[in-house]
């Protein structure tokens, strides 16, 4: 089986995994091992990491949930509840 014949991973992924394999003192003449390189290569490349994901806040519905219908008696309840969510965020590289 030749890179060519293969299904998934471009040849550029396929040339960056014969460099790693090679920077490791690894021939890239094994065939699934160089298969198994690059496809985990496309993987990362196909579904980012989930801190390069974009943040998603609170809306008001999630909010009123998890405060389960109780009124927010207080004038800082909201506010606290935002400062946790930002806060959320910052940790979060958000």
């Amino acid at each position: 089986m030749t890179k060519e014949n293969i299904c998934g991973p471009s040849s550029s992924v396929f040339g960056l995994a014969e460099m790693i394999l090679s920077d490791c003192g690894c021939s890239s003449d094994y065939q699934p091992l160089l298969n198994r390189v690059a496809a985990r290569i496309q993987g990362y490349i196909d579904t980012p990491p989930a801190a390069q994901r974009i943040w998603v806040g609170l809306t008001k519905d999630d909010i009123n949930e998890i405060w389960k219908g109780e009124p927010m008696l207080l004038p800082w309840d909201m506010t606290r509840t935002l400062a946790i969510e930002q806060r959320l965020k910052e940790k979060n590289n958000g």
